[in-house]
């Protein structure tokens, strides 16, 4: 179900929509805007971290993936963040 647009600011101000999936335990998707491109690779990860925190303390949610249009530009999967350094880039773990 999608979150409303107060839920997904609070994972980040980074996140224009977001939703959890119905599953046991939910999974989150979101969307990140265009300006996460600006961001450096530490700050990036920082973000990450601390969106799937949020999600998990909120919703319970522990894996998630995010994405930048259609590309994934970061994940959380098995306790292992992967955070993509751009949808051009390499990937940081």
């Amino acid at each position: 179900h999608a979150l409303s647009s107060e839920d997904a600011g609070d994972l980040s101000s980074f996140v224009r929509d977001a939703s959890i999936s119905e599953s046991t335990p939910p999974v989150l998707f979101a969307h990140v805007e265009e300006s996460w491109e600006l961001l450096s690779e530490d700050r990036r990860r920082e973000e990450v971290e601390t969106l799937f925190a949020t999600a998990e303390q909120r919703w319970g949610a522990r894996d998630g993936f995010l994405y930048r249009g259609d590309a994934v530009v970061a994940q959380h999967w098995d306790d292992r963040i992967v955070v993509f350094g751009s949808v051009h880039g390499e990937a940081s773990r």
